[in-house]
């Protein structure tokens, strides 16, 4: 992932996630960076994935400076009853760009 990028992130899930409160945390370096949830309305839901869309204020909330930079992402999931679940931690690296800041289309 680029940062100042607006990457869509899709992710195949086996497990009918609608109806549940869901979280999507990205964190680098041991610290959370960035987090999406279903009480926001950020993330879509379906039967067989969530979708969020990130923007360039959020992928720009990521370093590339020093070692690993890879960014983990992690869903978790609670029902109506309270049974919690969580998904493997992702990772994914972290690409540096040339000019930093937020550009726009004028």
């Amino acid at each position: 992932m680029y940062r100042g990028t607006t990457p869509t992130h899709t992710f195949n899930v086996d497990l009918d996630m609608r109806g549940m409160a869901i979280y999507i945390t990205y964190s680098q370096k041991g610290l959370v960076v960035l987090e999406k949830s279903t009480e926001q309305e950020e993330i879509e839901v379906d039967k067989d994935y969530l979708r969020v869309h990130l923007t360039q204020e959020d992928t720009l909330a990521f370093s590339t400076k020093g070692k690993n930079n890879d960014v983990e992402i992690q869903i978790r999931c609670v029902d109506s009853e309270g049974n919690a679940d969580c998904s493997e931690i992702i990772r994914t690296p972290i690409e540096r760009i040339l000019k930093d800041g937020e550009i726009s289309y004028e």
